[in-house]
């Protein structure tokens, strides 16, 4: 009768993680909706000793996993603000717990995935340039694995594309143009196979609709926006390419 007590055991553990944490994390929201920096600061700091505090405890797989969203929450909410040392830190242990789950499930390891792209749009934002690389690969080698296992799940190739994106865009600072290229190209036409056609628009104006409704970019609306990162991103490698072109015209015999 072990298995059944385990069982109770996850269950409580899960509905009360559920409950107190998702107070907590209301909380969040609700400060980062007011765009009050202190109070956001401190509902995190409330949330993430309450995770600190309950993690070591939990050991059933669908309770840690919970644990992990709410740090990547915290990580997403910290960096809406501006607060990225705070986010940084939430989504290391975001990525810590999720790992130490047995058996990842496909949700937890498309959320470590999330997390590394998150870390690394971190450091790009904050012209660590270098440090953003790894992160990034890493966000891309889960991605792939994914639509290697799961190859009708259309929004991990969206995600996966968004990854290509952000790697196109350091690799570009890095003065890294043809990996720029490359993986703004792989990027793009992973977007182009993937997102539906329709003559009519419908799709697409389903999708915002069920953006604003859930207040979650729904991947065919987020699919569209990654198209137009890339886009600008290969128009800045274009740019680049002009003075070039004409200073070997201007010095050619």
């Amino acid at each position: 009768m072990k298995w059944l007590k385990n069982l109770f055991v996850s269950n409580v553990d899960v509905e009360a993680i559920n409950n107190e944490g998702r107070n907590y994390a209301r909380t969040v929201k609700i400060a980062c909706a007011r765009k009050d920096i202190d109070a956001t600061e401190r509902a995190c700091s409330d949330l993430f000793h309450y995770l600190e505090w309950k993690e070591p405890t939990v050991t059933a797989p669908k309770a840690r996993q919970l644990i992990g969203f709410l740090y990547h929450d915290i990580g997403a909410d910290c960096r809406g603000v501006g607060l990225r040392e705070f986010a940084e830190r939430a989504y290391h242990r975001a990525i810590s717990v999720l790992l130490s789950i047995r058996g990842n499930s496909k949700l937890a390891r498309s959320q470590i995935a999330a997390c590394n792209n998150q870390l690394g749009l971190i450091f790009f934002e904050t012209a660590q340039r270098e440090r953003a690389v790894p992160f990034f690969d890493k966000a891309i080698e889960i991605r792939r694995e994914l639509s290697t296992s799961y190859p009708d799940d259309a929004e991990n190739k969206i995600y996966l594309a968004g990854a290509l994106c952000n790697h196109g865009h350091v690799s570009r600072e890095l003065g890294q143009n043809s990996s720029a290229h490359s993986f703004y190209e792989q990027s793009l036409e992973l977007i182009e196979k993937t997102i539906p056609t329709c003559d009519c628009g419908c799709r697409d104006m389903l999708a915002e609709m069920i953006s604003h409704s859930t207040n979650h970019p729904h991947w065919i609306f987020t699919a569209h926006q990654f198209r137009r990162n890339v886009e600008l991103g290969l128009s800045y490698l274009q740019k680049q390419k002009s003075p070039d072109k004409k200073s070997e015209q201007n010095e050619a015999p």
